[in-house]
């Protein structure tokens, strides 16, 4: 089973290993700069857990949890 973002604990740093999302959402990913290849790190989670901050090059960005799961880590 491939880990995804969203299994990534506070802290926890990987690779995106692919997007397996609908068009319209891996095309919003991919305008954000999340690309298979890119490094990205978790910086917060908010209270109840939904969205996760993360960290990528050189920026934040918050992502919500049932988008998250798309993202294939390596």
């Amino acid at each position: 089973m491939s880990k995804t973002l969203c299994d990534l604990q506070v802290g926890s740093t990987g690779i995106i290993n692919a997007i397996n999302a609908p068009l319209p959402i891996k095309q919003r990913f991919m305008d954000m700069g999340l690309v298979k290849g890119t490094s990205v790190s978790v910086e917060k989670l908010a209270p109840l857990g939904n969205p996760i901050q993360i960290s990528l090059k050189g920026y934040s960005l918050c992502v919500r949890k049932e988008d998250a799961k798309y993202i294939l880590i390596a």
